[in-house]
């Protein structure tokens, strides 16, 4: 579910019939519950809404009285952020111009604003009713996980929307500010998010709603092309500037769309392509806009797939969108099935090999890493698949975790900081590949590190930073008594570690060699009265 789609829906509907805030809220309740049905909606029913109108005309009133406005031709109300407290604001320009996207908004405001053009803090207001809401609705519980994220957040934008053009549409009227307006003089009035999304409520004029004034015309500027950084996080100002969809970078190839941030809007996407950018470009290395963009933000990344991305583009160098996709710690299980929801076909390589070299970027990666994981293995990829390298999954993030005591070692040469850490936390992965059954003893012939031995298990990768990883190799079966090239053990690595605990990567090695000493002592014994048994057993 695209996010917008349904507040854009409850608008048109606000828009046209301009309910009484009870009934428009009743309206905007009964309509969350039927298309938001795994969210939590019939918990918001007992709110004591209508209170949220009277503190918003108290508000408004208090505003005008003690920061008079000069002479206004448009108002803007704000609505609240789901990243931020709900609270409203109102802002105030002396010029119209509804054939801007913005109406003539994105020029210094009049009202309510200090010296500086800061918006004065009785120019904000808090609507806690809409707080209670959004912890209802599970938003601000991060224990909540319940209902689909894509429906969760449906309802939390939908609500924020309504609830501001509902108190603006019956609170305004009810205003003296309302009725000080000059008789021959049409207000316009606006509600949107602070990003830039601008609806245009209508027209106020006498206590009543009318058509939008004319205003003046915006001047429609002649664009410089290429745009600047800003305009490629704002394309549809860009475009009502009189920039060009189709513009692309001679150098590059790339595209406004291949710029397009990966938080960016559907509504930006939906703009640029309406004005003509081609969806199916790619740029000189052939990179598709999917490759550029990565992981984005699913409302947009489904988005792009269902207006004419192609998610078996590849690459001049044949890198595919999944190679893209699989490398990028913001990916999670949706977009994988997005991907296969539009046709893609099966990585050529085991992607379980790819995630495997992305690390822990972010610290709540853990859980959408091992969901990718067992994504691809219930789609019959196997855990110890070898890749083109000759290496499983496993020996990847092993690989990597022993190469990353190099880059802290330049990172504390470079910055001077010795207590600077791993970042990506390979160690993490090999752990969690262990849980889902890959071999803890599978043998690496060639070593492709100077701190993991020829002929080794990975039991002897020789970095020690804390006891995690050894405890969980021995826990699935390493076996502690297996030899390398050089004919040594784990443990015999280990004790060599721990004569110097002041390198990095070497902090643990004593409590590792004594965990594996402890190891084969108990193998060893075992081992004894498995023998004794068979002994007894056979006579």
């Amino acid at each position: 579910m695209d996010p917008f789609t349904l507040q854009r829906s409850l608008a048109k509907q606000l828009l046209k019939s301009k309910p009484t805030f009870t009934t428009g809220m009743r309206l905007v309740q009964t309509t969350l519950e039927r298309k938001c049905p795994k969210v939590n909606v019939k918990a918001c029913r007992d709110i004591p809404w209508d209170k949220a109108l009277t503190r918003w005309v108290a508000w408004m009133e208090n505003l005008t009285r003690h920061h008079a406005p000069p002479p206004l031709a448009l108002l803007w109300f704000e609505t609240p952020s789901e990243l931020n407290p709900a609270m409203t604001s109102v802002s105030g320009w002396t010029t119209l111009a509804p054939a801007s996207e913005s109406f003539g908004a994105d020029e210094a405001r009049a009202w309510p604003v200090n010296q500086k053009g800061y918006t004065l803090p009785k120019g904000l207001h808090a609507i806690p009713e809409l707080e209670q809401a959004w912890q209802r609705l599970g938003w601000r519980d991060d224990n909540a996980g319940n209902a689909p994220e894509d429906q969760l957040l449906a309802a939390v934008y939908a609500l924020a929307y309504a609830t501001t053009l509902l108190l603006t549409i019956n609170g305004l009227p009810k205003t003296r500010f309302a009725a000080s307006l000059r008789a021959n003089t049409a207000l316009g009035v606006t509600t949107g998010w602070a990003e830039g999304d601008i609806e245009a409520v209508g027209g106020f004029n006498k206590g009543n709603w009318v058509a939008i004034p004319k205003g003046q015309k915006a001047a429609v500027m002649k664009h410089s092309n290429p745009p600047d950084d800003l305009e490629f996080y704002e394309p549809r100002k860009y475009l009502a500037r009189g920039g060009d969809a189709k513009w692309r970078d001679p150098k590059t190839g790339e595209t406004m769309l291949h710029n397009l941030c990966y938080t960016a809007s559907v509504r930006d996407a939906r703009a640029l392509i309406d004005a003509g950018a081609d969806v199916a470009a790619v740029t000189k290395l052939g990179e598709s806009v999917l490759h550029s963009i990565g992981a984005a933000e699913i409302p947009l990344f489904r988005f792009l797939l269902t207006a004419g991305a192609d998610p078996n583009a590849a690459t001049r160098n044949g890198a595919s969108v999944w190679d893209r996709l699989l490398k990028d710690g913001r990916t999670t299980t949706k977009h994988l099935q997005c991907m296969f929801g539009v046709g893609a076909i099966e990585p050529h390589e085991s992607p379980l090999l790819r995630i495997a070299e992305t690390g822990f970027w972010k610290e709540d990666s853990t859980a959408s890493e091992r969901a990718q994981l067992v994504f691809w293995l219930n789609r019959g990829w196997k855990v110890d698949q070898l890749g083109s390298e000759g290496l499983s999954p496993l020996w990847i993030a092993l690989r990597l975790h022993a190469r990353n005591v190099a880059w802290m070692l330049r990172k504390q040469r470079a910055f001077g900081d010795p207590y600077c850490t791993d970042e990506y936390k390979h160690d993490t992965t090999a752990i969690m590949l262990l849980q889902l059954g890959a071999n803890p003893n599978q043998r690496l012939k060639k070593s492709p590190h100077r701190l993991i031995p020829h002929n080794a298990t990975p039991l002897m990768v020789r970095r020690y930073d804390d006891d995690r990883l050894v405890r969980a190799l021995l826990k699935h079966g390493a076996d502690p008594h297996a030899r390398s090239a050089e004919g040594k053990t784990a443990l015999d690595y280990a004790r060599l570690a721990a004569r110097t605990p002041a390198k990095p990567g070497c902090t643990a090695a004593a409590k590792v060699a004594a965990i594996l000493e402890k190891a084969m002592q108990d193998r060893t014994t075992t081992t004894r009265k498995q023998a004794r048994k068979r002994g007894r057993f056979d006579q």
